[in-house]
């Protein structure tokens, strides 16, 4: 189920980038969508890495990584209702020409550098638990009265 879940965000993330480039009408009105779609493509990896890499049955994935997708997700749809709908095009389109809701501009500019930094932190947590997980797997395996009898 985790691997559809990543399939289907990695699709949507993908198909948002066409859509950027040639249908900006529809990334705007897919923004929401979007930016939780990026978000949650790496919360999801994240927590696939982190079921594999599982040393005990009490281990269980933090539901405070789920925060700031959804929290990424409620400013965009608020935006998208405080700010008509043209005005987000002229801000994807024509930053410079925005005068009244630059802020916006701001934002949609701002968006790949989130996503940039969101996906640096979670490859980061993402090595440092597999670098754990390493070091227990090792230590276990050197544990002699843990050795196999073979």
């Amino acid at each position: 189920m985790l691997t559809f879940v990543s399939y289907l965000l990695s699709a949507l993330v993908w198909f948002s980038l066409m859509f950027y480039l040639v249908l900006p009408d529809a990334y705007v009105a897919l923004s929401p969508l979007i930016t939780f779609s990026y978000s949650a493509l790496y919360v999801v990896s994240y927590r696939f890495v982190f079921q594999v890499t599982k040393t005990g049955d009490t281990q269980k994935f933090p539901g405070v990584h789920y925060l700031l997708p959804v929290l990424g997700f409620v400013v965009i749809l608020c935006c998208t209702f405080v700010v008509p709908f043209q005005q987000q095009v002229e801000a994807l389109l024509n930053p410079q020409d925005l005068i009244t809701y630059r802020w916006v501009a701001m934002l949609f500019k701002a968006l790949p550098l989130w996503m940039i930094l969101f996906n640096l932190t979670y490859a980061i947590l993402g090595l440092i638990r597999a670098k754990r997980y390493h070091k227990t797997v090792v230590n276990y395996s050197a544990d002699v009265q843990r050795a196999s009898l073979r």
